[in-house]
């Protein structure tokens, strides 16, 4: 007994040490780096596959001009779940662009339907898209959730709904994404008695902690808008 209490005590030391040699290796932390030439393209040529380094000085060195009045085409890229739920995804879209037309810089947002949008949306997809609906900004969000159900014996059943929504703003003319945004919404609801056998009580709380979400993430853009027009003036 004693052999085996000393070999798990001589195991975790020898894990502990372990964890505790562990560390990162940064080049630039080196004294000599700091004599080496300053490097400003990529010396990898199959970079240049996807974006030159011309293209990619002009993004660094340039600045983008936002137009004063602009519209905005919206695209929700969901998971499966989420796209099963029939009649959410009109509901998402209004409550993201209802927070959207708050700015007076917003002429109108309308979704870009998935007719063109037929191999997925990539960057330059959506450039094309949001070009064809004559639209100077793209709006992308993507919706995640997880729902805890808690069954009571006694009390009435109750959920929350743990919601992540992301926000990416790209500019149709250049590609260039001068805004992303994250908002996390935690969202409990009781059972009611409109709520039936507790899947209705599930749909429910995904459904309003969703909503909260999307409409922070509008008035997230609409705000910066607003800056962004004060910034400019």
């Amino acid at each position: 007994m004693r052999k085996l209490l000393f070999s798990l005590l001589l195991c975790s030391l020898v894990l502990t040490g372990c964890r505790a040699a562990t560390h990162s290796y940064a080049p630039s932390h080196q004294p000599e780096y700091q004599r080496r030439p300053v490097v400003m393209t990529s010396p990898f040529k199959s970079d240049a596959k996807v974006v030159s380094n011309e293209a990619i000085k002009r993004a660094l060195d340039g600045r983008i001009q936002l137009p004063k009045r602009c519209g905005i085409a919206v695209v929700q890229i969901q998971n499966a779940y989420f796209v099963q739920r029939a009649g959410r995804k009109t509901e998402y879209l209004h409550a993201l662009t209802s927070a959207l037309k708050e700015s007076p810089r917003v002429l109108g947002a309308t979704q870009i339907p998935d007719l063109l949008l037929p191999h997925g949306a990539s960057v330059p997809r959506l450039r094309e898209a949001a070009a064809r609906l004559q639209c100077e900004l793209v709006l992308v969000c993507r919706i995640n959730s997880r729902t805890r159900y808690a069954h009571r014996v006694l009390r009435k059943d109750s959920a929350k709904v743990y919601s992540s929504a992301e926000v990416l703003l790209l500019h149709t003319r250049t590609g260039v994404v001068p805004l992303t945004a994250v908002v996390d919404e935690e969202h409990k609801v009781v059972e009611t008695r409109s709520d039936k056998q507790g899947l209705g009580l599930w749909a429910r709380a995904e459904r309003e902690a969703t909503v909260r979400a999307l409409t922070t993430l509008g008035q997230r853009v609409s705000a910066f808008l607003a800056k962004d027009a004060a910034d400019s003036k």
